[in-house]
């Protein structure tokens, strides 16, 4: 069994029997049942398969909170202040705390061309795309009114059929 892997109730019971008679370390257990040394000592801790079943929760359960934690924290740090005054704030406290030389500004300048380099592209592909759409747009008018028209010539022509 691999770490990381989920622990049976067979082998649950095969550790908790090696720890009670001494087997062998914490380690020569883990090793010899391919698990890490934490959970032998999570078993030895739990005592049941209940109990270490709820531990394996209560920890799975609390990291998922610390994270949770972690990342509402960077959305609420990225979140965009209400005024300008704490949007520039934001920005400079975001620029690492490097010496001005000429070398860095050149680095900051050329960043922002790339960034506006690429901004543009993607205008001009979205103008692309609008024109393409208005196109088909166009196209679908024109289906339409065929469409109409020969329903309109399919109606007059059962029309004269009949009369």
């Amino acid at each position: 069994m691999a770490h990381g892997k989920n622990i049976t109730r067979q082998q649950f019971h095969k550790i908790a029997r090696d720890l009670k008679d001494n087997f062998g370390s914490v380690q020569q257990i883990a090793d010899k049942n391919h698990i890490s040394p934490e959970s032998v000592r999570a078993i030895r801790r739990a005592k049941t398969w209940p109990n270490f079943n709820a531990i394996k929760e209560a920890k799975r359960t609390r990291d998922g909170q610390k994270r949770a934690d972690e990342q509402l924290a960077q959305r609420l740090a990225q979140r965009e202040a209400k005024y300008p005054e704490d949007q520039l704030q934001q920005k400079l406290d975001m620029v690492p705390n490097r010496p001005i030389t000429p070398e860095y500004v050149q680095q900051l300048l050329d960043g922002q061309q790339e960034a506006r380099l690429a901004n543009e592209n993607i205008l001009s592909r979205l103008d692309n795309l609008d024109g393409r759409v208005s196109f088909m747009i166009g196209g679908i008018k024109k289906l339409t009114d065929l469409l109409t028209s020969i329903r309109n010539f399919k109606a007059r022509r059962g029309f004269w059929k009949r009369g």
